[in-house]
């Protein structure tokens, strides 16, 4: 049941609203925003592996992927400032059309088991010799990525609002100057941006010593948008 508000606390609170939307006479509304960007370089850097098997007999697929996880579980838990994550599993049976494979009967298709490891760490370098050792022992990489930590994140997020928010001032008194007038307040100050955007790189082959692991520069872009409230009058 909703609560009941007596008439004259509705038209205070309508009457409130309606004051908040409406400037007061004589004010000027001014709409501005600014961009604060910042180059940084991502301080951790993520490797995707998976130990793949494919047998007719369904046990037999398993019991491979279970061997391979478990060797490169215990090499990977062996690296100092790795962290390791196990993804899901998978096993199915392959599916293939009549007339690709006419003889096979349906029982008779192979098996597919799989499972996935996330590799996280700060030291790009360490991750990708670890991820070269875990590809010779079989596992297949599916993707490697740097990107910018949340501490690391948060910080140049602090920073850019700052640097966007001066910026903005400044511009309203640059603007309230040249018009005779001045800075009544703020209202409606939006704040918005601050996510890098992951950028992955192509995984190497096992043949090779490892995957790159030097990232490049990201930008972090935030923008400030508020309503600058301008008066008459001097300072």
């Amino acid at each position: 049941m909703r609560p009941f508000l007596p008439a004259a606390t509705a038209c205070c609170l309508f009457g409130f609203a309606a004051a908040a939307a409406e400037p007061a006479e004589g004010v000027t509304v001014l709409s501005l925003s600014e961009t604060a960007e910042a180059a940084v370089v991502p301080d951790l850097a993520t490797a995707v592996l998976r130990a793949v098997a494919i047998d007719r007999d369904a046990g037999k697929a398993q019991q491979a992927v279970n061997e391979r996880m478990s060797g490169a579980l215990a090499e990977a838990k062996a690296v100092a400032g790795v962290t390791v994550a196990v993804d899901a599993y998978q096993v199915y049976q392959e599916n293939r059309p009549p007339e690709t494979a006419p003889q096979t009967a349906p029982q008779t298709a192979p098996w597919h088991a799989e499972q996935s490891m996330t590799l996280r760490a700060r030291d790009g370098g360490a991750l990708g010799k670890l991820a070269g050792r875990l590809q010779e022992r079989g596992l297949l990489m599916t993707s490697q990525y740097f990107s910018v930590s949340a501490d690391l994140r948060q910080d140049t997020r602090q920073r850019l609002v700052k640097e966007a928010l001066d910026r903005l001032r400044q511009t309203a008194t640059a603007v309230a100057q040249s018009m005779a007038m001045t800075i009544a307040g703020y209202r409606a100050i939006h704040v918005d941006g601050g996510q890098p955007t992951i950028r992955p790189v192509m995984a190497m082959a096992v043949r090779d010593a490892g995957p790159a692991s030097a990232p490049g520069e990201q930008t972090l872009s935030l923008s400030v948008s508020a309503e600058v409230l301008l008066g008459r009058g001097q300072k």
